[in-house]
């Protein structure tokens, strides 16, 4: 089974969506975490990262972020 390893401690998750909830809540400034998350979910929402609100924030291709602007931020879609 894949296991995702926290760039910071010893923390082993089973799943890649763990393993951002981890960094997250226990290395939220770490560079080391951003660069991490960034690497594992390039596509991120300005609107909902700037409310710090992660869950959900976070996509692995940009057709995801597309539809979550779309769906959730009409104003910032249209002005893309």
């Amino acid at each position: 089974p894949a296991s995702y390893e926290c760039c910071d401690c010893s923390f082993t998750a089973t799943t890649e969506k763990k393993l951002i909830s981890h960094l997250v809540a226990k290395h939220p400034l770490s560079d080391a975490a951003v660069a991490r998350i960034r690497e594992l979910r390039p596509y991120q929402c300005s609107v909902c990262l700037d409310e710090n609100r992660w869950d959900g924030a976070l996509f692995k291709i940009e057709g995801s972020l597309r539809r979550h602007l779309q769906q959730h931020h009409p104003d910032e879609y249209r002005a893309m």
